[in-house]
C-alpha cells in the first residue's frame, strides 16, 4: 500500500507562518564595513571635506608641485645660462640663480610637509580580533613634520629678504640697461632682464594682494 499525504500533514499552522514571515534575517556587519559605511557617511554629509582631502591627495600635491616649480626652474636656467650676460649688474644673474635654487627647494618642500599633516591627521583603522581602534599617525611623522616646517618657514625668510635685494638691483638699472650693442657697459641681455623684473613684479603684486585681503 502507497503511503498517503493528507492536508493536515502538508498545512503550516498560522502561529508558526507568521512566525516565519515575520522573523527579520539578521546580518551582523564586520568592523571593517561599518569603518566603511561611517567613512562614506561622513564624506556625504561634508563636501567641503571631501574636496580637502582630494586636495591633499598625492596626485594632486604632485600637479601642484610641478606648477610651483614652473617659476624657479626657469629662474635658475636664465640665471646659470646668462651668468654673464649682464654687465650693468652681474648680481641680476646671480639673483635669479639663487631665486630659483630655493624656489626649487621650497616648493618641495612645502608639498612634503602638507603631505605629512595631511597623514598624521588622517586616522589609520586597526582591525583586531572584531574590535575597530583609530591609532594615531607615528611620531617620526611629527618630528619630521616639524623639522620641515622650520626649515620652510627659514627659507621663506630668505626668500623675502633676498626678494628685496633683487629688487634694489633689478629697478636700480632700469634706466640705465641697453639691450645693445652687447659691448656696452650697461648691456644686459634681453631675456634676462625682462624676466628678472616681470617675475620681480608679478610677486611685488602677489605679495600685495595677500597682505589686502589679510586686512
Amino acid at each position: 500500500m502507497k503511503p498517503t499525504v493528507t492536508n493536515k500533514d502538508t498545512v503550516i499552522p498560522l502561529e508558526e507562518r507568521s512566525t516565519i514571515v515575520n522573523d527579520p534575517v539578521v546580518t551582523q556587519e564586520t568592523p571593517d564595513e561599518q569603518v566603511a559605511m561611517n567613512v562614506a557617511e561622513v564624506d556625504t554629509r561634508n563636501p567641503a571635506a571631501t574636496l580637502n582631502k582630494v586636495a591633499k591627495s598625492l596626485p594632486m600635491m604632485t600637479m601642484g608641485a610641478l606648477l610651483g616649480l614652473i617659476i624657479p626652474i626657469l629662474q635658475l636656467y636664465i640665471g646659470w645660462e646668462y651668468a654673464d650676460a649682464c654687465p650693468v649688474n652681474p648680481k641680476i644673474p646671480k639673483y635669479l640663480f639663487v631665486a630659483g635654487t630655493v624656489g626649487i627647494v621650497f616648493v618641495i618642500l612645502n608639498q612634503l610637509r602638507v603631505y605629512l599633516a595631511a597623514k598624521h591627521a588622517q586616522p589609520s583603522v586597526d582591525i583586531t580580533d572584531r574590535k575597530t581602534t583609530i591609532t594615531a599617525a607615528t611620531g617620526t611623522n611629527s618630528l619630521l613634520n616639524s623639522v620641515i616646517t622650520i626649515i620652510t618657514y627659514a627659507l621663506n625668510i630668505f626668500m623675502v629678504v633676498w626678494f628685496i635685494f633683487g629688487c634694489i638691483w633689478i629697478f636700480g638699472v632700469w634706466n640705465d640697461v641697453k639691450y645693445r650693442p652687447r659691448n656696452h657697459p650697461n648691456f644686459c641681455q634681453a631675456l634676462v632682464y625682462r624676466f628678472a623684473y616681470i617675475s620681480a613684479s608679478f610677486r611685488f603684486m602677489a605679495v600685495v594682494v595677500v597682505v589686502a585681503s589679510s586686512d
